[in-house]
């Protein structure tokens, strides 16, 4: 029978039997049969190919990470993605469906807008989404620099694994990313080694200077990654690696009473019991054979002797005290004291009794104090300049706006021996001074962080007082001696400077100002450097930086424009928009030649004098679409800034009042500003190292940065508006002989800043000067554009590539003029007047959002004074009643409030004629400035009209300016407030005599007040010092003859001294015009009244004469009491308050057990 398990067909043979078989064939038959081999050789590939995917089959199934939006996972990720699924022949459908199941979080958000599109195309753009939002190498670097130092520091030997781990990775991905250049600099890999405990930190400087002075190179990214690696391998050995708390051996210290796992020998026996604690996990506190063994012996052991590696307690914490040497700034003597460095404290301040032997004063302020109970105190304090250097004279911080107090109080219990030093072996070779506590004459706060930024840390076990050494020496920090403390020292100050700056910013309008002020030596000293360096250079000026010292003494600062930068690029990046617009003015600045890179061979400076600048946007708030570049030149760095090394300049700059008077003179009015002002003055190339800035080349945020420099002035130095004034006005001066008078006199007073605002009588005349301000001015390098006038005949001679975009593509003939803004007050051009258009954006009813709100009402020249009053006495109430700025205002002044808001849109109905002239008004024969004044409880103030009369004896009067403010908080009488208004008027009456160059007859002062009328009339009488010396403000800048009396009913000053609704306001016929006598003649103006009648002299404030009284006394024994009370000048009254004291004081002294008995003969004759 045939075999059943034989195989019937070939078909189901193996492979390897087939391949035998074949073997053995004939040698004929196979040369024959080629097919064969080809049979053969087929059925060999398919075996390896099943093979293989057999072996594949059997691996374990691959896990692809996923990707939550870290930026460090984004390249492990996407790499990962790319071998494993990418490379696969599936559909790029199926390839999307997979990314986004591989992704999560914000990711997975990001691309879910591909999803409904075509399956290639969302692919292309998931990954196109996911490389911008993520893929950023910018972003990367970041991420992971920031992961590695801003770990927490190494703790035990995994952890410095770990470590070494992350730092390697760290590397390789910035190295593929080109981006190694990021964590290969000083700053960076200080902060790496910052994180290894205190002995691989010693190694490594070790290390380092073996780099510099046998390889003669500097450290680098992979040095240190080598260091640490090793250090790590070292640390793990799993036989030599491991600490003795981890040893799994039984072998304990045979010192009775420890039990530990560490050698006897650690111990210094003492009398009585030992004890140790365990070292904890900090390996910066294993047994090494540098450091000597010591005990700590303190107090608070009770006798027994305590391993140096305990806990210190809390009975005495110590500190940080540094001694240096401080003078103020500009000086050259210095004064050894104590410096507290405070991490607490916001502020730096310094001890009066300091600042009085360093011979400095400096202004006066008013700050708020707070403490840890958030206890809120008003202190006054004087604000000063110092500069501080530690005691070896090696590093210098200036240190501005630091306040004084009469003391600083540091208790004795915070301070450290140097015995107390030694008796902790991680300090053994620190050396500090002995400190009293009376010494230590300034805190210095984090407003001043390099004083504070560690240079060097030692520390010890978990409890244990640790060193910092700073740029001004070695501090200690932490407790010392363990027990109770009954005394406890928090040093928490946060000093709020009251909004002041904000509120002076708010009150400067309602100053006058006085004559102008002389320049100081500063000013003098800039102005000597610009007229010495000043010359034409491819026609712009070229003008020196005025130095204080040259060349000026800066430090290398670089890296902190490169971490601004960072802090720019993340900015942009997250706003394409402003990256686009940032980027273009970037590129202006360097198409323009204000700036330019700076060559390779020039990096480097034998004087050192370089620095460079951070940058960054700023938008105006009427102009959101436009991005100008303002350079930090206030950065500070190391305590200093360029500004700080540059002298100011004197203000050159016009009053802004001023030039807005002399815009309303004539009927013809036009504007225009100069191009980039402060850019059309050439810097001279020895001072443009100081201008350096650094921006990504290419524009590619991912890029590394370039250096460049400016060559021109920029927006931002301290020095740059007067500098760019002085060489405007130097253009007129230098081309006087050339142009008009008219012209000239243009540029001297009708510009403010690179604003120009001026108004002629015709139109022909604006024609004529518009075209010689052009010449001149670019004979300077400025270029007069964004032209607007009120004649359609001046802006048709004006190429309207020139004129403002409002009026571009304006067809000048049918359609409107638009409203502009001059100076920042609404110009309608069209119908020639000054309005108003307030958007307020939502505040909080808080002291704090009312100060915003009011403050952001634009009125210089005071035409809604009356109005916005209203709102200054909420403001003052809220003062009166002290409440804080951001607390919630009470309800009856919200409601007021309110209703102010609602209506404040109403302004915009209010218009003031911009020319002081009405149509058709002749040649003016009498221009008289009329001022009224008044007063009331809560305010006063003086209102100014300009009347004028023509040849043809027509009169007109419009309103000028008025300054309306607020009565003090302290209760004043009427009268004396009323002479406060009087003295407003005169200084209105200097003020705009000076500024507006007409012909002015005498002025008139108008008021309601008999009292102050009298007290001018007076020659006789001898009054108080607060009416005295108004009177003689008052009578100093006018005449007593120039003095009227106005009834309250035609006084418009009464609008500013008591407020007005919008509606009222815009209603006042009064307000705009004056009142109606102003339009009569001389003749017809309010009687004079006899003011020695009318004024009673009981309300007259008259200084008494002297009465002295003659007494006749008889020698007579007297008791002591009686003594006592004679001394009195009041007689009996003084006496009953006296006796009162005493009674009330008996009880003192009966605590002696004695009584006192009070006899008192009191004798008072008639």
């Amino acid at each position: 029978m045939p075999d059943t398990n034989a195989p019937t067909n070939t078909a189901y043979h193996t492979y390897p039997e087939l391949r035998r078989r074949s073997s053995n064939l004939p040698s004929t038959i196979a040369s024959d049969d080629r097919s064969g081999d080809i049979l053969v050789q087929m059925l060999n590939n398919s075996h390896l190919q099943q093979q293989s995917l057999v072996e594949t089959l059997q691996l374990p199934k691959t896990e692809l990470m996923s990707l939550d939006g870290e930026p460090v996972k984004y390249w492990m990720f996407i790499r990962s993605f790319e071998n494993i699924v990418d490379k696969e022949t599936i559909g790029d459908g199926a390839k999307l469906a997979r990314l986004m199941q591989y992704c999560t979080g914000p990711a997975r958000k990001l691309m879910q807008c591909c999803a409904v599109k075509e399956p290639s195309e969302g692919y292309r753009l998931a990954r196109k989404l996911l490389q911008s939002r993520f893929g950023n190498a910018y972003d990367i670097s970041d991420a992971w620099i920031n992961k590695i130092v801003g770990r927490p520091a190494v703790s035990d030997n995994k952890g410095l694994l770990e470590f070494s781990d992350e730092l390697r990775n760290c590397r390789e991905t910035l190295q593929t990313m080109g981006k190694l250049g990021e964590l290969n600099n000083r700053q960076s890999l200080a902060k790496i080694i910052e994180k290894l405990p205190f002995d691989l930190r010693k190694g490594w400087l070790k290390r380092v200077h073996h780099l510099k002075y046998i390889e003669m190179r500097l450290p680098t990214i992979d040095d240190v990654l080598v260091f640490v690696s090793v250090a790590a391998e070292r640390a793990n050995d799993p036989v030599f690696g491991h600490y003795g708390r981890d040893c799994e051996r039984a072998t304990v210290c045979t010192v009775p009473g420890c039990g530990l796992k560490h050698t006897k020998f650690l111990h210094l026996l003492r009398s009585g019991n030992s004890t140790c604690t365990d070292t904890g996990n900090n390996p910066s506190t294993s047994l090494s054979a540098e450091a000597p063994p010591f005990v700590n012996t303190s107090p608070g052991t009770s006798g027994n002797v305590t391993c140096n590696i305990t806990g210190a307690g809390v009975g005495k914490v110590v500190l940080p005290i540094v001694p240096v040497k401080v003078r103020g700034k500009g000086s050259t003597d210095f004064i050894t004291t104590y410096a507290l460095l405070d991490t607490g404290s916001t502020q730096t301040f310094c001890a009066e009794a300091l600042a009085r032997e360093l011979g400095i004063h400096g202004r006066r302020d008013t700050v708020k104090l707070t403490t840890l109970d958030d206890h809120n105190t008003l202190v006054d304090t004087f604000v000063v300049d110092l500069e501080v250097t530690d005691v070896n004279d090696e590093n210098l911080l200036v240190m501005s706006n630091v306040m004084t107090r009469p003391n600083i109080c540091v208790n004795s219990d915070c301070l450290v021996t140097q015995e107390e030093i030694s008796s902790w072996p991680h300090l053994w070779d620190i050396v500090l001074p002995d400190v009293n506590p009376n010494d230590v004459l300034l805190i210095i706060g984090q407003d001043n962080p390099s004083a504070m930024t560690p240079k060097e840390v030692r520390k010890g076990n978990f409890g244990t007082p640790y060193a910092t050494k700073t740029i001004l020496g070695w501090t200690l920090n932490g407790p010392v001696k363990s027990g109770p403390r009954n005394k406890v020292t928090s040093h928490f100050i946060d000093a709020d400077v009251c909004l002041q700056r904000q509120v002076e910013k708010f009150w400067l309008m309602e100053d006058l100002g006085g004559c102008d002020t002389s320049m100081s030596v500063s000013d003098r000293k800039a102005i000597a450097v610009w007229e010495h360096s000043i010359h034409l250079e491819n026609g712009h000026y070229a003008v020196d930086i005025p130095f204080k010292t040259r060349p000026p003494c800066l430090p290398d600062n670089k890296a902190m424009a490169q971490h601004r930068l960072r802090l720019l690029g993340r900015k942009l990046t997250r706003d394409p928009v402003m990256k686009d617009k940032y980027t273009s003015s970037i590129k202006e600045l360097m198409d323009k030649g204000y700036a330019e890179e700076v060559p390779s061979e020039q990096l480097e400076r034998a004087d050192g004098a370089i620095w460079y600048l951070p940058h960054h946007p700023v938008f105006h708030p009427h102009k959101p679409d436009k991005l100008r570049i303002v350079f930090d030149c206030a950065a500070k760095f190391q305590g200093i800034s360029l500004n700080d090394t540059v002298h100011r300049g004197p203000d050159l700059i016009n009053k802004l009042v001023g030039v807005l008077l002399r815009f309303r003179l004539e009927r013809v009015a036009f504007m225009a500003d100069i191009e980039g002002m402060f850019h059309q003055e050439v810097v001279n190339k020895p001072d443009r190292d100081v201008l350096r800035f650094l921006w990504w080349s290419n524009d590619s945020i991912s890029s590394s940065p370039k250096v460049y420099r400016m060559t021109a002035h920029l927006f931002g130095g301290v020095w740059s508006p007067s500098c760019a004034n002085f060489a405007l006005k130097q253009t007129a001066q230098d081309n006087i002989h050339k142009y008009d008078t008219e012209t000239v006199r243009t540029v001297d007073k009708n510009f403010y800043v690179d604003d120009c605002l001026k108004s002629v009588a015709t139109s022909d005349e604006a024609i004529r000067l518009i075209d010689q301000l052009c010449s001149m001015l670019v004979l300077g390098g400025f270029k007069l554009r964004k032209w607007i006038s009120n004649s359609r005949e001046v802006l048709q001679t004006i190429p309207p590539s020139e004129r403002t975009k409002t009026v571009l593509s304006l067809d000048l003939d049918r359609e409107l003029l638009p409203t502009e803004r001059a100076l920042g007050v609404l110009w309608d051009v069209e119908s020639d007047v000054f309005t108003f258009d307030v958007h307020v954006s939502s505040k909080p009813m808080t002291r704090r959002g009312l100060l915003s709100i009011v403050s952001s009402v634009y009125d210089p020249l005071g035409f809604a004074s009356p109005f916005i009053l209203t709102a200054k006495m909420l403001f003052q109430e809220l003062c009166r009643r002290k409440i804080g700025w951001d607390d919630s205002i009470p309800d009856e002044i919200a409601r007021q409030w309110e209703r102010w808001l609602a209506d404040l849109p109403q302004l915009k109905s209010l218009s003031i004629p911009r020319c002081i002239k009405p149509r058709g008004f002749g040649t003016s024969t009498t221009v008289q400035l009329h001022h009224f004044c008044d007063a009331s409880e809560r305010g006063y103030g003086a209102v100014t009209y300009l009347r004028l009369q023509d040849v043809d004896e027509r009169v007109s009067s419009c309103l000028l300016m008025a300054k309306a403010k607020l009565a003090p908080l302290k209760k004043t009488t009427i009268p004396r407030l009323e002479l406060a208004a009087g003295v407003v008027s005169v200084k209105l009456d200097e003020m705009i005599r000076r500024e507006l160059l007409l012909p002015l007859q005498e002025s008139v002062f108008w008021s309601d007040s008999m009292i102050v009328l009298h007290y001018l009339r007076n020659e006789d009488k001898r009054y108080q010092t607060f009416v005295a010396n108004r009177i003689s403000r008052i009578l100093e800048l006018s005449k007593a003859s120039q003095w009227r009396y106005v009834d309250s009913m035609s006084n418009p000053a009464d609008d500013v001294s008591r407020g007005l609704t919008a509606q009222e306001l815009i209603g006042s016929e009064r307000w705009v015009q004056g009142p109606q006598f102003l339009l009569c003649d001389e003749s017809h103006w309010p009687r004079q009244p006899d003011f020695d009648t009318h004024v009673s002299p009981g309300v007259l404030e008259v200084k008494r004469d002297p009465v002295i009284y003659s007494t006749c006394t008889s020698k007579e024994e007297q008791d002591a009491l009686s003594k006592l009370f004679g001394h009195f000048s009041s007689g009996i009254d003084c006496g009953k308050r006296s006796l009162g004291y005493f009674v009330q004081r008996q009880f003192s002294f009966t605590g002696l057990g004695k009584e006192i008995q009070f006899q008192s003969h009191l004798s008072h004759s008639r």
